[in-house]
């Protein structure tokens, strides 16, 4: 799993975003943010990280938002 590939589900989605990469030790965590500071659909934001394996900071399929526009999700451990 790469940025490249983030970016293109959420294109297919028709979702305009930048994507992150942050290397950690326990995995990678994707910064994905709306482009525009445009608000995430959060629903529909999470069923594509959900979609990808992606998790939360709990372990839950999904992300995690800091701001309306900026998802956090990482692979999971």
């Amino acid at each position: 799993m790469d940025s490249k590939a983030v970016k293109s589900a959420f294109a297919e989605a028709g979702i305009k975003v930048r994507v992150k990469t942050i290397q950690k030790a326990r995995g990678i965590t994707f910064r994905v943010c709306r482009l525009g500071e445009i608000p995430h659909d959060k629903e529909l934001s999470i069923s594509i990280a959900a979609r990808l394996g992606l998790v939360d900071c709990f372990g839950n399929l999904g992300g995690n938002f800091n701001a309306a526009y900026e998802m956090y999700a990482r692979t999971s451990i």
